[in-house]
C-alpha cells in the first residue's frame, strides 16, 4: 500500500512538472501518465475491496471456531458425567462384594462352631438362628448386587447399541436401519425435520478417513456432527438417505427448494 501511494504521488508530481514545462514534454506523454495514474487509482480501489472481503471471511472463520469450541466443551462435560457415574457404581459394587465376603467368612465360622457343639442342643439352636439371620442378610445383599449387575448390563447394552449404530453408519447402511429405533444415538443426534439440504464447495466422502470421494450428496438432517480423529484432524459428518457422509471442511447447509 505504501509503494502504491508513493507511485501515485510521483506520477502526480511528474504531471505537475509537465503542466508547467510544455516545451520539454509532449502532450502524448502527459496523457500516458494520466492513464497510468487512473489505472493505479483503480487498483487501489480493488485492494480496498479485497481487504473488506478478507475481513468478512475472517469473521466467518471466527464464528465457526467459537461454535466448535462450544460443541467440544459440551462433549467433555458429558464424558465427565459418565465417568463419574461409572466410578460411583464401581465403588458400590466393591463395597457390596466386601460385605458379602465378610458375611461368608462369618457364616463359615458359625458353621464350624455348630459342628463343635453338636452335643449342646440349646447352643446349636442359637447358632442356627444366627445362621438364618445371616443368610437373610446375605440374600438381601445378593439381591442388591444382582440389581446393580442388571443396571451395569443395561449400560453395557446401551454402549453396544451405540457402537453398532456407529458401525452401521460407517459401513454405509441405509438410513432405515439408523431410524428403525427412534431412541438410538444416531436417530437422536441426526434428527429429521422433513427438509433436504445441499452444500456449495464441499467435497464429501463415504469414509471417516476422507479417502473415497462422493459425486452427489443430499443431506436429510440439519445436524452437523464433529469428530476429532486420533491424528488430530477434525472431520464433519452429516446424514443422507444412504448413511453418514464426511467432509474435512465445515459444511454450511442450504435448504433445497
Amino acid at each position: 500500500m505504501k509503494k502504491t501511494i508513493f507511485f501515485v504521488t510521483t506520477i502526480l508530481l511528474v504531471c505537475t512538472l509537465l503542466s508547467g514545462c510544455g516545451n520539454s514534454s509532449s502532450q502524448a506523454d502527459k496523457e500516458r501518465l494520466e492513464r497510468t495514474l487512473n489505472r493505479e487509482i483503480e487498483r487501489t480501489e480493488d485492494y480496498k475491496k479485497d481487504l473488506a472481503e478478507a475481513e468478512e471471511l475472517n469473521e466467518v472463520h471466527l464464528s465457526t471456531i467459537t461454535h466448535l469450541e462450544s460443541e467440544l466443551s459440551k462433549k467433555d462435560a458429558e464424558i465427565s458425567t459418565l465417568n463419574s457415574e461409572i466410578c460411583d457404581k464401581d465403588k458400590k459394587i466393591s463395597l457390596l462384594e466386601e460385605q458379602v465376603s465378610q458375611k461368608d467368612e462369618l457364616l463359615s465360622s458359625l458353621n464350624s462352631e455348630v459342628s463343635a457343639v453338636t452335643s449342646l442342643q440349646s447352643q446349636l439352636s442359637i447358632k442356627e438362628e444366627q445362621i438364618t439371620s445371616l443368610q437373610s442378610e446375605i440374600s438381601k445383599n445378593k439381591e442388591e448386587l444382582s440389581s446393580l449387575n442388571s443396571e451395569i448390563s443395561k449400560k453395557d447394552d446401551e454402549i453396544s447399541g451405540l457402537k453398532k449404530d456407529l458401525e452401521n453408519a460407517s459401513s454405509g447402511n441405509q438410513t432405515t436401519t439408523v431410524y428403525a429405533d427412534s431412541s438410538s444415538y444416531l436417530a437422536q443426534k441426526f434428527w429429521l425435520d422433513g427438509n433436504e439440504y445441499y452444500t456449495n464447495g464441499i467435497t464429501w466422502y463415504s469414509d471417516i478417513a476422507c479417502q473415497t470421494e462422493l459425486t452427489s450428496v443430499t443431506i436429510i438432517s440439519p445436524t452437523v456432527d464433529t469428530f476429532v480423529q486420533s491424528n488430530g484432524y477434525t472431520v464433519y459428518a452429516c446424514m443422507t438417505k444412504y448413511g453418514l457422509v464426511y467432509s474435512s471442511t465445515y459444511p454450511y447447509l442450504l435448504t433445497c427448494d
